[in-house]
């Protein structure tokens, strides 16, 4: 399959978006997933050793659609699946003395979860290399303040690199036009990698 780098994601945030949000972003014309996303700390044990990692609550069918990361091995989440975790590269490989391993229980907050998927580095965009990802519906049950109805933010896969910029400036003024917010007093942020890619080459030159 041809694989963009990430070119074509766009990502809303706001500390409330709501499941209204997510479908407003749906009904977008040529968003072809999106995925609402849940995101926080959360103390892990294993093997004796305990660690504060960055955990993030995903829609599993969509989030495999949209993820960059490749796997190093196993799976990604499947719909339906629970107590399972795929987890990053530094997360597996250096968070604790003995590296995880896959079908390995792992702790976080208390509950049992078994590593059923290993990322690939990803090399910093993204940052999924330092993240634990697991189905939304239990990092909702883990982390203290996502609330049932809320997310952190919402990444969309456009279905054409072309329609990125013309997907931004939609989501931004259906959603203004929902929220009651004007550009002044907006609540939300939507960016495109596209965009993040362009700086960082400016950066780099």
């Amino acid at each position: 399959g041809f694989r963009s780098s990430g070119s074509s994601s766009i990502t809303t945030k706001s500390k409330n978006l709501t499941n209204k949000d997510l479908q407003i972003i749906k009904s977008v014309e040529g968003v072809s997933f999106a995925n609402g996303i849940v995101s926080g700390r959360a103390d892990v044990f294993y093997l004796a050793e305990s660690a504060a990692v960055s955990v993030q609550g995903v829609d599993s069918l969509a989030w495999r659609n949209i993820a960059t990361t490749e796997l190093e091995s196993c799976r990604y989440l499947n719909a339906g699946d629970t107590n399972v975790v795929v987890v990053g590269n530094r997360v597996a490989k250096s968070t604790f003395k003995q590296p995880l391993a896959l079908n390995r229980g792992i702790q976080i907050e208390g509950r049992l979860f078994k590593v059923i998927g290993i990322l690939k580095e990803s090399g910093g965009f993204g940052g999924e290399d330092s993240r634990i990802i697991m189905p939304i519906e239990q990092a909702r049950n883990i982390l203290e303040d996502a609330g049932n109805e809320k997310f952190d933010s919402i990444v969309i896969k456009a279905s054409d690199t072309s329609l990125v910029e013309q997907i931004v400036s939609e989501i931004d003024s259906k959603l203004m036009a929902s929220r009651h917010v004007t550009a002044r007093n907006k609540d939300f942020s939507v960016t495109s990698s596209k965009a993040t890619q362009e700086r960082l080459q400016d950066i780099t030159q």
